[in-house]
């Protein structure tokens, strides 16, 4: 048994990035499944509360978005849509894999995500 039969996949959308001499931009799309599990939370600054949101992202490997990434997902974006929450774009900030100890078999990526903000993001080289 394993993370996929626990809980319900979902179609997720990956963005691979390109670098540039102008910073990352945007590059393929790639439509896969997996499975989310969403936090949602308040950061209390001197000044200010400031929703926070990250997320953990299973997928199996092989699929696409694995593939033409050569399995170094870190940096790039995934679009992350749930019932209760609109659209939210999200970083890559970790990633490892989830193997079969008694086969040595790759089963899942975990991918660990942090939430940024789209405008954030086209404005600046938040990834370079």
């Amino acid at each position: 048994m394993d993370v996929f039969d626990l809980f319900v996949p979902q179609e997720l959308k990956f963005i691979k990035l390109r670098s540039t001499v102008a910073g990352n931009q945007e590059g393929e799309d790639f439509t896969c499944i997996g499975v989310v599990k969403q936090r949602e939370g308040i950061a209390q600054d001197t000044e200010q509360d400031t929703r926070t949101g990250d997320a953990t992202v299973y997928i199996k490997p092989g699929n696409p978005f694995v593939e033409a990434t050569g399995g170094s997902m870190v940096g790039h974006l995934v679009r992350i849509t749930t019932d209760d929450l609109p659209e939210q774009l999200h970083r890559i900030i970790s990633s490892s894999e989830g193997k079969d100890f008694d086969t040595n078999e790759v089963r899942h990526y975990r991918l660990d995500t942090k939430k940024i903000e789209a405008t954030k993001w086209a404005q600046s080289s938040v990834l370079t």
